[in-house]
């Protein structure tokens, strides 16, 4: 069953406030307390996964979104690095990642206190740290990390030069930003191609990259979607079902139609700061 549309305009709309966004976030948090689910990204699909540490995945629904972080990281992350995820949501895309690398540090913050809680009963254990903290305020020093990534993060965010600015800030010179979302091409989007881009284009630092993932993303909701409806119908109060398998981007959700129908793409820019110190 699909959302129809006059409450998914309703759903636009309440989604906008800060307050339900965290409600809801919340709500997903208390749901997945006791499940298997340790990861939620629209994930990726492709024919250059060679190499990919399949051993690793504790959970094998949760494939297409720990490739997405492999993808993602491979090109720059090394063993050693000081790793920030900035909206590490369920928490187990930063737990993959520090079994895959020798981190030296690596750290997964959210605004939700639930999903923290639940990250830290979970995943933290030596060498992962969670911490509840806004985007737009982290709490960490200047130059605190080599590596930072945040995966669909963005697009809840308003003022994105001030989420750029901050996760720049952290990043010691040199260091690598993974900014990754999917993005509207309509100019009267919040959360379009031209607000992005135009972050970057005023922030103090090289764009190094900008992939565009959509096919794959594409490819790789059509795999994934059938388990997350059913992991949504087993686990999700029944009436914000709708609402949750449009958040968790399955098949019937607006955002896959919108990837579809090239009304949206989901794009990954990789930004580098300035060798020279601040």
């Amino acid at each position: 069953m699909s959302l129809p549309s006059s409450s998914l305009l309703r759903w636009r709309f309440l989604w906008r406030r800060p307050w339900v966004k965290r409600l809801f976030y919340e709500t997903l948090a208390i749901a997945q307390r006791k499940t298997l689910k340790s990861t939620l990204n629209c994930g990726y699909v492709g024919e250059d996964l060679n190499g990919f540490p399949e051993n690793l995945l504790l959970n094998e629904n949760d494939r297409w979104s720990c490739q997405l972080y492999w993808k993602l990281l491979e090109p720059y992350l090394k063993d050693g690095d000081r790793l920030l995820e900035i909206g590490c949501g369920l928490g187990g895309g930063l737990d993959f990642v520090n079994r895959w690398k020798r981190l030296d540090k690596a750290v997964g913050v959210d605004f939700a206190g639930q999903i923290i809680r639940n990250c830290k009963r979970r995943f933290g254990k030596a060498g992962i740290r969670f911490e509840k903290a806004n985007a737009l305020a982290l709490p960490f020093e200047d130059a605190s990390f080599d590596l930072v990534i945040s995966i669909e993060v963005s697009h809840c965010i308003i003022d994105k030069k001030r989420y750029l600015d901050e996760a720049l800030r952290v990043l010691r010179p040199g260091g690598i930003f993974i900014w990754a979302d999917f993005v509207y091409r309509r100019q009267t989007s919040r959360h379009n191609i031209e607000r992005c881009e135009g972050a970057i284009s005023s922030s103090d630092s090289l764009l190094v990259e900008t992939a565009d993932l959509t096919a794959e993303t594409i490819a790789a909701l059509e795999v994934a979607s059938d388990h997350r409806i059913a992991h949504i119908e087993q686990t999700i109060w029944k009436p914000l079902q709708p609402y949750a398998k449009d958040f968790a981007v399955t098949t019937q959700s607006s955002l896959y139609k919108s990837l579809v129908d090239s009304k949206a793409a989901y794009l990954a820019f990789v930004l580098k700061t300035s060798e020279i110190p601040r």
